[in-house]
Order: C-alpha cells, then structure tokens, then sequence
C-alpha cells in the first residue's frame, strides 16, 4: 500500500510535493550545486508537513519539533548565507 493511497486529497493541496526520498535521490545523483537547494528543499518538506497536517496532529507536532532542530543546526553550522559569521576561534596560549 503507497502512502499516498492513505491520503488520497494530498495532491490537491499540496502545490510542491518533496519527500526525503527525493532528497536521497537528488543527493545521489549529484543535483544540489549549493547547500541552499538541500535546506530548501527540507524545508520545503516542513512547510507541506504544516500545510497538510492540523495543528493537533501527531504528524504535525513532530514536523514542527524537527523543523525547530533543523533550523537550530543551519544557524549554529552557519549554513546560510545571510547567517553572521562564526567568531574568530582564540588563540591558543603559549605555555
């Protein structure tokens, strides 16, 4: 059984389908030039997670914690471009 037969309205509202599997595959076969293609098809994943699923949803309440993790680890590994860059590490002091 796809999953897809157990939301069979999926299609209907979500404008931009992207799954992890895709990611695997355009990953695979070396379509991301850049890492903002990668984050923003993640995030792509995120925002249909949202759109599909209610609030009070398991589904959605999962989504929104990984999102939140997600987003969390772009920021500290300074993965955007717009993101300020990491201090300066400190010199090691001479002994």
């Amino acid at each position: 059984m796809s999953l897809f037969s157990q939301v069979p309205d999926y299609y209907d509202i979500i404008a931009i389908p992207m799954d992890f599997s895709t990611i695997r595959n355009k990953m695979n076969n070396f379509e991301y030039v850049e890492v903002s293609e990668l984050i923003s098809d993640i995030r792509q994943i995120f925002s249909n997670c949202f759109e599909y699923n209610k609030k009070s949803t398991t589904e959605y309440k999962a989504g929104l914690t990984l999102s939140k993790m997600f987003e969390k680890r772009i920021k500290d590994l300074h993965l955007e471009k717009d993101s300020p860059e990491p201090p300066p590490s400190k010199r090691q002091r001479k002994h």
